[in-house]
């Protein structure tokens, strides 16, 4: 990996360069297939959902593959090992969806963690997409997600500008 570092160094590609091509290559291709994948089930089930409803889903899960690829990113910057940076990433990836109430739902945590739900945008993410597309709801609200992804987008460029002072 140093050397194509190098290589990458000498045709003037930067961090965040790279870091922006990783997230665009990423968020389009996890994005595509999970549109396939909705449309399939809705198809399948019979599961109906309203053609605007079908679009906010769809902006839901691309702000959620957007925040999650942004802290994927993050660790590998972050973390020198390769090894580290698997485990790393494959803990944060079960953090996230031990959150999101998809694998334990929230009402079997402690009433002290209600706070870090409301706050997680995992847990708001499919929240949202629960009540758009089982309870027909004509309405979502992104700050939760909008606020993590700006954080983190902030974060990726202050590590991509360290990363390329350090070296």
């Amino acid at each position: 990996k140093p050397e194509l570092r190098e290589r990458m160094k000498m045709f003037g590609a930067t961090y965040i360069a790279e870091g922006t091509a990783k997230i665009i290559l990423t968020f389009a291709v996890t994005l595509l297939m999970s549109v396939l994948f909705l449309y399939m089930v809705t198809r399948i089930d019979g599961l109906y959902i309203v053609g605007e409803n079908f679009l906010r889903v769809i902006v839901l899960i691309a702000l959620y593959i957007l925040a999650l690829t942004l802290i994927l990113l993050l660790i590998d910057w972050l973390v020198p090992s390769f090894k580290v940076t698997l485990l790393a990433k494959a803990a944060v990836l079960f953090i996230v969806l031990l959150f999101a109430g998809a694998l334990i739902p929230r009402i079997f945590f402690p009433i002290y963690m209600d706070g870090f739900f409301d706050y997680s945008f995992s847990y708001q993410a499919l929240s949202w997409m629960e009540d758009i597309t089982l309870g027909s709801r004509f309405s979502f609200e992104f700050d939760v997600l909008f606020v993590s992804i700006i954080i983190l987008s902030v974060l990726a460029i202050a590590v991509g500008l360290w990363k390329e002072r350090r070296t």
